[in-house]
């Protein structure tokens, strides 16, 4: 059964969909839905009692209705499909998809001015609850299935600002399907790659610093060094 704020529809099992309105409570027209299953096409025929005028304006908006129906049901196919065997279709994911879900969240995370934006898309990527889900035919594009049984298909990308001199990048996280996410998106799968980049300016210097494991450190350059990390690991000013 799906309502909505004028239509309540019906689905039975012998393919006819009884349309009713919420507001009179009783049976004002007849709306059939019949399954052509060799073209996959819906035909709707609707009988009103006060004439053709009153059945195309319900057939209209059954009409509407339908077509919701048929593309959510196309969406939910596809990602099932994408989530199963991590491919995921042009239909879904193509420069001009038909069944393309919309963007549903989006998460803002401040980069360090000292990591590079490609640098940081790759490292997060890199962890195993993004790695283990990306698609395998669309680059930097991973899918998860939630415990409410919805799936979403997520990217990341970043956006700059042109006219600040702190070349403060921000790494975007977009998140596609057909229901709102949960907590383990919007809460827990944020969470973890705000920690994820809040260690890449610390790994760097880490990485520095094995390099020269063997150089022999006198006490002004480890001053020195320490006020620069200080300095190398401050966020920029917003």
């Amino acid at each position: 059964m799906l309502r909505n704020s004028e239509l309540t529809i019906v689905a039975r099992e012998d393919a006819f969909l009884l349309l009713v309105d919420n507001e009179i409570g009783v049976l004002p027209y007849w709306c059939f839905a019949e399954l052509d299953q060799s073209s996959g096409t819906i035909r709707l025929i609707v009988h009103h009692p006060l004439g053709r005028s009153h059945a195309q304006e319900i057939l209209t908006k059954a009409e509407h209705l339908a077509k919701g129906i048929v593309k959510r049901t196309n969406q939910q196919l596809l990602l099932d499909a994408a989530h199963k065997s991590k491919s995921g279709s042009d239909l879904l994911l193509g420069d001009d998809a038909p069944f393309a879900c919309p963007c549903q969240f989006t998460a803002e995370m401040p980069l360090n001015r000292r990591v590079l934006p490609q640098q940081a898309i790759s490292q997060l990527e890199a962890l195993p609850m993004v790695a283990n889900f990306i698609l395998s035919n669309h680059e930097s594009v991973f899918i998860y299935k939630e415990v409410s049984e919805s799936i979403f298909y997520m990217q990341l990308g970043y956006e700059s600002d042109k006219e600040s001199d702190q070349n403060p990048h921000q790494i975007s996280l977009r998140v596609y399907g057909i229901d709102v996410p949960g907590h383990s998106i919007k809460i827990e799968l944020v969470r973890m790659l705000r920690r994820k980049m809040m260690n890449l300016p610390l790994d760097a210097l880490s990485a520095v610093l094995q390099v020269g494991a063997d150089w022999v450190w006198f006490p002004d350059v480890i001053v020195a060094l320490i006020s620069s990390k200080r300095n190398f690991l401050s966020m920029p000013e917003k």
